[in-house]
């Protein structure tokens, strides 16, 4: 029992001086900063007697005066609503002549128009997209 007792004694002892040993560090810490900023001090003094004008702030402040402003409520990224497509201005309006598809077998567009449709264009559907030779007659609506 003597033996538990005097090393409870050893490492209170030791916590103790730990202790201690971590207050004289800070209270040197503390003095080493007044110190460095005494020197600092002075020398933003002489600037602002030669005309320039600084200020000393610590970085927490520095960040608090700097930090971009958030608005209170982000906007939130939303799905962008699909395109309506746009009508063609007239039914020959985009009719291209040097241009053949081998899907429908005309001239007036190409193949990638088939990306989306496949088998050949009616009319009214060449009409639609502006695709229409101008010789043809306009169909009618139905």
């Amino acid at each position: 029992m003597k033996g538990m007792a005097t090393e409870t004694k050893e490492v209170k002892s030791k916590a103790q001086r730990a202790k201690e040993l971590k207050e004289k560090y800070e209270a040197l810490i503390g003095e080493a900063k007044e110190e460095q900023l005494a020197l600092v001090q002075t020398a933003l003094t002489e600037l602002t007697g030669m005309g320039f004008e600084y200020k000393l702030v610590t970085m927490d402040e520095y960040l608090r005066q700097n930090a971009p402003q958030m608005p209170k409520s982000a906007p939130r990224a939303t799905k962008a609503a699909p395109k309506a497509k746009e009508p063609a201005p007239g039914p020959s309006a985009n009719y291209e002549a040097d241009k053949h598809c081998p899907v429908c077998k005309e001239q007036g567009h190409d193949g990638r128009k088939h990306r989306q449709h496949k088998g050949p264009f009616t009319n009214e559907e060449l009409a639609g997209l502006g695709l229409l030779p101008p010789e043809l007659p306009i169909p009618a609506k139905a």
